[in-house]
């Protein structure tokens, strides 16, 4: 719902109406879950098929390749589909993790004391951060967003890593090696897109 509210206000920006914003809502969540369900079968092959398993990290890395093709269906260049999809992943990742919270799972690790981290709910708090600086960000007219959430996105997993209970035992588990391949990724492309302004404006001195 937090998603389908947000896609329409922002719908001029993209020059898309409100029932493409909708539509457009609609390839990002998909994207996302089928992202989200795809990783999780890969991490593990072999056993039982579970309807729900995720691995939200799939939803960060598939959506952007999707989203580029869907794009086109309205028009929208690569930059502007990934842009507009980024604040829709992130607002969808910060609520569903105040499902897994109310669920149960995905939960931190227990102290002597009793007291287990929040990490459901720190997590949230944090993509709902990560949430408002796109959204500044995109009213900045800046591009990259997707990668900037990829930047975010990888920090605040790899930070939230550490209070959870790793499945493997060890202190960096598979999830820290993806919140690195996020940020590595989202910063290569943030770079190059810097190095492309950097171009036009000797370019234009030139001329």
């Amino acid at each position: 719902m937090l998603v389908l509210m947000l896609m329409p206000r922002r719908k001029d920006r993209y020059n898309l109406n409100t029932g493409q914003a909708v539509l457009f809502t609609v390839c990002v969540m998909f994207s996302g879950v089928f992202g989200c369900k795809l990783l999780y079968t890969l991490e593990h092959l072999g056993e039982p098929f579970e309807l729900g398993g995720f691995s939200f990290f799939g939803a960060v890395f598939v959506v952007p390749v999707l989203m580029i093709f869907f794009g086109k269906l309205f028009r929208l260049s690569a930059w502007q589909s990934t842009d507009a999809a980024a604040v829709c992943v992130c607002a969808m990742i910060g609520t569903i993790r105040i499902g897994c919270f109310g669920n149960g799972c995905c939960g931190g690790r227990t102290l002597a004391s009793g007291f287990t981290w929040p990490t459901q709910i720190m997590e949230s708090i944090g993509d709902y951060v990560i949430l408002f600086f796109l959204i500044r960000a995109e009213k900045e007219n800046k591009k990259g967003l997707y990668p900037r959430f990829m930047v975010g996105y990888g920090i605040l997993r790899f930070i939230i890593e550490f209070f959870r209970v790793s499945s493997e035992g060890t202190v960096l588990d598979t999830a820290h090696m993806f919140a690195l391949l996020s940020i590595a990724i989202g910063l290569s492309i943030l770079l190059s897109l810097s190095g492309l302004k950097k171009n036009k404006k000797h370019s234009g001195r030139g001329k």
